[in-house]
């Protein structure tokens, strides 16, 4: 399975907790959808739809760019899904300089390299459980084991998110 390198992870985890602090992102992903807003973007919810979701650039319009979503992003796995899209936008595009790569950028996004995808599901995890809470989280209930029903509960994401951080992490 392939790695995310240490020096790299901690670029992305920087980046997530940067985000978080810049667009006030709160517990269970609570204002992602008012920082894409604030960013130009919007988001298009695909209902029943056989697409992944993707995010676009727009040339033609006042927003800059579209996430389309196949998960509501009012429900828990909607907003991961939207911050595993802003993480591909802040890492794997240069949206944030707003320079020539941004303005020569074509309109549909490729992020089919496994590394891209790593690294998104790594900024989305961050946003939800972000190392340094997660890490006082667990010391603050002094449990050699944790507990990952309580751990899901704490951050607002499901068993299988809350066990799989906590494994990237190390702690499982």
């Amino acid at each position: 399975m392939e790695e995310i390198k240490k020096e790299r992870r901690e670029y992305i985890e920087h980046a997530a907790k940067e985000f978080c602090r810049k667009y006030q992102i709160g517990r269970a992903g609570a204002g992602l959808e008012e920082a894409v807003y604030t960013m130009k973007g919007s988001i298009l919810y695909l209902d029943h739809t056989f697409d992944k979701g993707k995010i676009i650039k727009l040339n033609e319009s006042e927003d800059q760019f579209q996430i389309q979503l196949t998960q509501n992003p009012q429900t828990r796995r909607g907003k991961i899904a939207l911050a595993y899209w802003l993480g591909h936008l802040f890492i794997h595009t240069s949206f944030l300089r707003q320079d020539d790569q941004w303005n020569n950028q074509s309109e549909n996004m490729d992020f089919s390299e496994s590394c891209h995808r790593l690294e998104a599901t790594l900024f989305a995890m961050s946003v939800f459980m972000p190392k340094d809470k997660v890490k006082f989280y667990i010391e603050q209930i002094g449990k050699r084991r944790v507990d990952l029903n309580k751990l899901a509960s704490a951050f607002g994401v499901s068993v299988y998110l809350a066990g799989k951080r906590c494994r990237d992490l190390g702690w499982l």
